[in-house]
């Protein structure tokens, strides 16, 4: 997130960042706008917007530390996964406006997927900084339902990985097939860049435009019927399933 928001600088006056690895932010250490600390004990005043970027297992663990940094107009968002509002609100004053957001990895490129959802209906300044904080990093989706959020989040957030491993896996098939090495992993990179600008630039359906591309008795017709007749579509069921099953675990747990 960091590095997307470096992208888009002129829309933040300063950025604090706190963090016992130093190295995470080597890129980042000369550049005037960002101030780094290694604990919280070091910060010297409140704060607009605080973001909680770490894992669901360290947040009991890192919340406690931030209670006298938040008053009544501090907005606190977290990209922890699976805990819910209601988790952050035995933390910090009842009051306290509470942000989940869940981006995913093209964030950094400023082409991500961003969910988000608040503790109370944002409005004026509150709402404001949010989107602005969020839409330099791509598109923003706001839900109003946690469940939805979660649901969600197993698609757009861990999607990537699954986007990822399709490369890989044509990557490979490609190489088996003769190719090498070099030509297999930009083809395959190439492929799915290619598809993905095409889909966002066309209103048609994804089955249209598979319809479009499959000529009868032809190449991709061959190849679909292999794909398709694998229960493609029920492995990539189970995948989605899979993560929402684990984000209800995550709330679960300490």
């Amino acid at each position: 997130m960091l590095q997307g928001w470096m992208k888009h600088s002129s829309s933040f006056s300063s950025i604090t960042v706190v963090t016992p690895h130093s190295s995470s932010l080597k890129e980042f250490q000369n550049h005037h706008q960002i101030s780094w600390f290694s604990s919280p004990e070091h910060l010297k005043s409140n704060f607009d917007v605080i973001v909680f970027a770490v894992k669901p297992y360290q947040l009991s663990d890192v919340l406690p530390h931030y209670r006298q940094y938040v008053d009544s107009k501090t907005i606190v968002i977290s990209i922890a996964a699976g805990k819910t509002l209601e988790f952050y609100r035995s933390y910090f004053a009842p009051q306290t406006l509470f942000v989940r957001a869940m981006p995913n990895t093209p964030s950094i490129v400023s082409k991500g997927i961003i969910l988000l959802i608040s503790s109370i209906k944002l409005q004026g300044n509150s709402g404001n900084q949010v989107q602005e904080i969020m839409e330099v990093l791509g598109k923003i989706f706001w839900l109003e339902d946690e469940e939805l959020f979660d649901k969600a989040a197993s698609l757009s957030s861990c999607g990537p990985g699954y986007v990822f491993h399709l490369v890989e896996c044509f990557e490979k098939a490609a190489i088996e097939l003769g190719l090498e090495q070099e030509i297999a992993q930009k083809l395959s990179r190439e492929l799915f860049v290619g598809c993905g600008a095409y889909l966002e630039n066309t209103a048609e359906s994804a089955q249209k435009l598979r319809d479009q591309v499959t000529s009868p008795k032809g190449m991709t017709e061959a190849a679909l019927k292999v794909l398709m007749g694998s229960n493609f579509q029920e492995i990539i069921n189970k995948t989605l399933r899979a993560a929402y099953e684990r984000a209800k675990e995550i709330r679960k747990e300490g």
